[in-house]
């Protein structure tokens, strides 16, 4: 029998640039800043699963410290019970996420020494893949299909598109459609009717019609990262009408 996992949908290359074992400073309770000395061993050469994060938990009121390997995420998060290898869609989000992380490298490499950032378009689209893929398992939508929380406009369609593709639940919807954007090159996601097409107009919306832009943080800032963090948007929101002018993803590195 298959053994439970820890999915993350922050993934551990990202949330590692946080760790508080990588770097001098933390925050502590108040407003300062509590000097740490900088440990001399190579962050890569440590134990990575010892990597921590300073996390604030709203129950307690209190700032904490989360393993890493154990903070933003779920057991069995992508498990698909409906096929004999229940965790086929996280072996593919894992190879999404290494080729995500080399894309990502580089451009921190380049903007360290360059004015310009040059990607292939092989390195790009995989970069919108993962970008769209953070915000699309985040709780919040992940939920959604969990719980089967969608409104009266998506629920017929929804149902359809269930009965036409033989998924006994809304879960299997949200695994199908990550699937489908795993298994499609970018530019054949638009056409690729397996995904549930409210997500992929989005897709093409936000990952097609837009310019993606990275920005570069200054020297003094600082960053913190959320678990609804990618996805967030400015713009118009109101009952019947949505219209975002910029959506943000969430910081590359801390």
């Amino acid at each position: 029998m298959q053994q439970d996992q820890y999915h993350h949908y922050i993934p551990r290359f990202l949330l590692r640039n946080f760790a508080v074992n990588n770097y001098e400073r933390i925050f502590v309770r108040g407003k300062k800043l509590f000097i740490q000395k900088k440990h001399k061993r190579n962050f890569k050469d440590k134990n990575k699963e010892e990597a921590l994060l300073q996390t604030y938990d709203r129950t307690i009121s209190q700032i904490c410290f989360s393993l890493v390997a154990k903070t933003y995420g779920y057991t069995n998060m992508y498990k698909d019970l409906e096929h004999e290898d229940v965790m086929r869609v996280e072996k593919k989000l894992a190879t999404l996420e290494m080729q995500a992380s080399n894309v990502i490298h580089e451009i921190v490499k380049a903007s360290q020494k360059e004015s310009q950032v040059v990607l292939l378009s092989t390195a790009l689209n995989n970069l919108y893949k993962f970008l769209f893929i953070m915000d699309y398992r985040k709780p919040h939508r992940w939920s959604q299909f969990i719980n089967e929380d969608f409104d009266s406009r998506t629920w017929p369609p929804l149902k359809k598109f269930m009965q036409e593709y033989k998924l006994q639940s809304t879960r299997e919807v949200w695994l199908q459609n990550i699937r489908e954007i795993l298994d499609t090159t970018h530019k054949d996601i638009k056409d690729n009717s397996r995904i549930f097409k409210p997500d992929r107009e989005d897709y093409v919306n936000r990952m097609m019609d837009r310019f993606l832009v990275i920005w570069q943080a200054g020297e003094n800032d600082e960053f913190i990262t959320t678990s609804n963090g990618f996805g967030t948007f400015e713009g118009v929101n109101a009952i019947a009408f949505q219209f975002a002018y910029h959506w943000f993803t969430s910081s590359l590195q801390s």
